[in-house]
C-alpha cells in the first residue's frame, strides 16, 4: 500500500487499537472475562491484552518493539480496569 502512493512505511506513526481486561491475579482477570461474556448479546467479546498488570506490560511491550507508536485500549470495567491499569501498567512506559 505505502509503495502504491510513494510512502515510507518506516516513517509512517503506527496505532494500534484493542480490548483489554487487567486484575490483580489471574483468577480475578478470567471472572472478569467470564462476566463480560455472559453480559455480551452475542456470548462473544474481543479481548486483546489480558492478565495481571505484569502481563498487560510484557504483551504491549511486545506491540511497541514491533513499532507501534500509539495505542489505544478498551475496557469494559472502565473504573477499577483503569485505575489499576493507569496505577500498575502505564508507568512502566513513560
Amino acid at each position: 500500500h505505502c509503495n502504491k502512493f510513494g510512502s515510507d512505511f518506516m516513517k509512517l506513526r503506527k496505532s494500534w487499537t484493542g480490548g483489554v481486561v487487567i486484575g490483580r491475579t489471574n483468577s480475578e482477570v478470567e471472572e472478569k472475562i467470564r462476566k463480560l461474556k455472559s453480559e455480551s448479546p452475542y456470548g462473544k467479546i474481543s479481548i486483546d491484552v489480558s492478565g495481571t498488570p505484569d502481563e498487560c506490560i510484557s504483551k504491549l511491550g511486545e506491540y511497541f518493539d514491533a513499532g507501534i507508536d500509539y495505542v489505544f485500549l478498551l475496557a469494559a470495567n472502565i473504573r477499577d480496569d483503569l485505575k489499576l491499569f493507569s496505577e500498575e501498567v502505564i508507568r512502566e512506559f513513560r
